[in-house]
């Protein structure tokens, strides 16, 4: 089950993650592969997925890769899947990004904690709506929308119901992220995850042990 919000961190200059698989090697640089400074675990993940298969790789057509975010806790973990045991070894800089040890031989890599910049909580993202070259400007849940499309198109505010721990997660994320702000929210109604701009954000009691997280977001 995936859920929650991702925003982007400051500290991915430098991660390197290399793979060895039998006598081939390579190694995904986040300066070279990305070069955006504020990445998210998602960002990150993607264009990894991305690097891992292309035809290029020395392993094209015996190895391929994939990923999962996972709840875990408070906070969300990533996992990345190769189809066969490889060694992956990460810098200083991806062992802290990423929560990974130094090397592991194996076919999956996992983070041993709850990553810095992840929140796992349902997400509502209401009147967050999409275009269709079809059917032109619908809704979430793909119906038509009433009002006139500019009015709200591409910017709404959403919303969570949080634990301590999740509003703690929360506000560590938004103290650690890069300005300006970007963050992947996985909506529900629309069963994917968002890419917005994270503009302002709140965090209020709602009672006596959950919070009300509100971010105002754009696309």
């Amino acid at each position: 089950m995936t859920q929650g919000v991702l925003i982007g961190q400051k500290g991915w200059t430098g991660a390197q993650l290399s793979i060895t698989y039998g006598m081939s090697s390579g190694s995904f640089a986040y300066d070279t592969e990305i070069g955006d400074d504020g990445a998210s675990i998602k960002t990150f993940s993607d264009a990894f997925i991305l690097w891992g298969n292309d035809a290029a790789r020395p392993w094209s057509g015996g190895l391929s890769f994939s990923s999962s975010i996972d709840v875990s806790a408070h906070g969300l973990k990533l996992t990345l899947v190769a189809s066969d045991s490889v060694t992956f070894t990460a810098d200083t800089e991806a062992q802290d990004m990423l929560s990974v040890a130094a090397s592991t031989v194996a076919d999956t890599l996992t983070s041993s904690k709850p990553l810095l910049g992840t929140m796992s909580a349902e997400v509502s993202v209401p009147n967050w709506l999409s275009f269709s070259k079809d059917d032109g400007v619908t809704v979430g849940s793909g119906s038509y929308a009433i009002t006139t499309p500019s009015h709200g198109l591409k910017m709404t505010k959403a919303s969570a119901t949080a634990t301590h721990a999740q509003a703690v997660a929360f506000c560590d994320a938004l103290a650690s992220a890069y300005s300006p702000r970007k963050a992947h929210i996985y909506s529900e109604a629309l069963s994917s995850w968002v890419d917005v701009n994270l503009l302002k954000a709140d965090v209020s009691p709602a009672s006596l042990s959950h919070y009300l997280l509100a971010m105002e977001i754009s696309q």
